[in-house]
């Protein structure tokens, strides 16, 4: 097991009831109305915004929407009793514009972590899949496999693609805010690198006009193989944003 999920996973289990949320979440994946790299704010969104939300909205499984609008409030308080107890001590005053921002950033974090933490116990939810295979479906996925790797650069010339990763590593150093994890860093960068992709015509196939379902499987693929190939370089460019960030704020460990 890796250490540093093991290590996230001890922690956030003080605060948050782990069992409950995973639950949720698999409601969530069972709904299809998300990509669940971008699952996080479902925790604490609550039901109303989240029937706000889909109220015009295709729902794949109306079943499981229901189920998830059932424990959404719930776990959106489960959200802000762990973030609050975290962030506030008995002489912090409450309505305190100051503390109410930290417990939000909290909350915003924890939820990602928790999310990770799922993905990581469940397996790669990307490759759950349903009736209806993704365009890269008979493609077996992992870190750096030919298939995919081929796949891709017989769309987009190898130059190209190198460009397009540094110059938006750089723009993640640049938008860094002191409050991202690598993990989210990680992510962010790897979305921008799919969107310019899309946006460049490189990708028709994600951006084509067909069936949704066969084009987030396919942008599921992709990032899947983004997501572990270029994790080092994340990893490198995280630490620099990290280390630009403490030389112009001061050392992230003295915030909230």
């Amino acid at each position: 097991m890796d250490p540093n999920i093991l290590k996230k996973y001890t922690q956030l289990k003080k605060h948050y009831p782990i069992k409950k949320i995973t639950d949720y979440f698999n409601i969530l994946q069972r709904t299809g109305i998300t990509n669940m790299y971008v699952g996080a704010p479902f925790l604490y969104m609550g039901k109303k915004m989240i029937e706000h939300e889909y109220t015009y909205k295709h729902v794949p499984d109306e079943e499981a929407f229901e189920e998830l609008l059932d424990h959404a409030d719930e776990i959106r308080q489960d959200l802000i009793y762990g973030a609050y107890h975290q962030v506030h001590s008995q002489e912090d005053i409450l309505g305190d514009d100051h503390h109410i921002r930290s417990v939000e950033r909290k909350i915003q974090k924890d939820a990602q972590e928790l999310l990770i933490i799922w993905m990581h116990f469940k397996g790669k939810v990307i490759n759950e899949w349903d009736e209806k295979p993704g365009l890269w479906s008979s493609i077996k996925r992992g870190a750096n496999n030919d298939d995919i790797k081929n796949y891709l650069f017989r769309r987009v010339p190898l130059d190209v693609f190198k460009t397009i990763v540094n110059d938006n590593l750089k723009f993640g150093i640049k938008e860094y805010d002191g409050h991202y994890t690598l993990y989210d860093f990680h992510n962010g960068v790897v979305n921008i690198i799919i969107e310019d992709l899309i946006n460049y015509d490189y990708l028709g196939e994600i951006a084509g006009d067909f069936d949704v379902s066969l084009k987030e499987k396919t942008y599921n693929d992709l990032h899947q193989f983004l997501y572990d190939t270029l994790f080092e370089s994340s990893e490198k460019a995280y630490a620099e944003a990290v280390r630009q960030y403490e030389e112009e704020y001061g050392d992230l460990d003295d915030e909230d």
